[in-house]
């Protein structure tokens, strides 16, 4: 269980990740739409691609997939603020963002409580 939940994680952000640092034009329209400077859009995208790395190599040293996996959830977290502050000052409904990235904070924290039961 805790394998196959590792690599849906480490896939989703390897994906997440990429389309922020490959410049993907619906990845800079909500770029764009949540207000996020282009260096701080990169950064989220190494981010996500180092966290998941660690989930990745977790599955090898557990303690760094849990640490992964928790950061991943907690950037996560931000995004969700972020969404919900650009909704209120662009007067918007940001439903269909905050739905999938809490369905990907359920992802991440998952991989965390699977984790942390196999140290």
């Amino acid at each position: 269980m805790l394998t196959v939940l590792a690599i849906v994680v480490a896939i989703t952000f390897v994906i997440t990740g990429g389309v922020k640092l490959f410049n993907v034009p619906a990845s800079l329209a909500i770029r764009d739409s949540l207000d996020v400077p282009p260096g701080q859009w990169r950064l989220i995208g190494v981010l996500e691609w180092l966290g998941a790395a660690g989930v990745a190599i977790g599955l090898a040293y557990r303690p760094l997939g849990l640490v992964a996996s928790i950061a991943l959830a907690a950037l996560l977290v931000g995004a969700m603020f972020t969404r919900v502050r650009a909704a209120g000052r662009h007067d918007r409904s940001e439903a269909t963002g905050l739905a999938l990235d809490t369905a990907t904070l359920v992802l991440a924290a998952a991989a965390a409580v699977a984790f942390a039961a196999s140290l």
